[in-house]
């Protein structure tokens, strides 16, 4: 441990990590229960969340949809280009990769995002932006993969052009920011 402590923090941190699942690792094999091979190798498993929530907040994937049904089971809209002059619903799917969750007083992991959507015209000026949400997620489980669903509704008075719809999503735990965008094109339609 002496020589690990001139490495950086991010670096001492996963490497603790690395060293103490395998530590639990060789526990289970030298406890002499004759456990099955997923009971084993739970501590490796384990080890793959400790490094994701050390790894940088990402959106792993965005999409606006008509139906979200599940983490990645949902209907896109079809296609990006929607009409002028009227009112659009829809839903913003987000899939988010390494946000952290930590056990709650009732034992329970707990995640808590914050979550923002704005609309952005070509120039890359802010058009229209929806009220941010929180999202708070309660498990027994630790969770692997995450999801936030979002409904908007984009003004009627948007004029034709193209848009870039963008999310960005705050893992209120550890303060990181992830951004990520998707294209939209409002048409004239006669």
């Amino acid at each position: 441990m002496t020589a690990i402590g001139a490495l950086g923090a991010e670096d001492r941190e996963a490497l603790a990590a690395l060293l103490d699942a395998i530590s639990n690792y060789r526990a289970r094999l030298a406890d002499g229960r004759n456990l099955m091979f997923a009971e084993k190798v739970r501590p490796l498993v384990e080890l793959s969340g400790r490094l994701a929530a050390l790894g940088e907040l990402r959106v792993g994937g965005l999409a606006l949809c008509s139906r979200v049904d599940g983490f990645g089971v949902y209907e896109p809209l079809a296609g990006e280009r929607l009409a002028t002059g009227r009112e659009h619903e829809a839903i913003v799917y987000c899939e988010v990769e390494n946000f952290s969750s930590r056990l709650n007083a009732q034992g329970q992991w707990e995640t808590n995002l914050a979550q923002e959507v704005v609309l952005y015209n070509e120039a890359g000026v802010r058009v229209w932006r929806d009220k941010p949400k929180s999202v708070t997620d309660v498990s027994r489980r630790q969770r692997r993969d995450f999801y936030t669903v979002q409904r908007i509704r984009l003004p009627a008075n948007l004029p034709a052009g193209h848009y870039r719809l963008g999310v960005t999503i705050r893992d209120e735990q550890l303060q990181r920011v992830a951004e990520a965008t998707v294209p939209i094109q409002i048409v004239a339609v006669p």
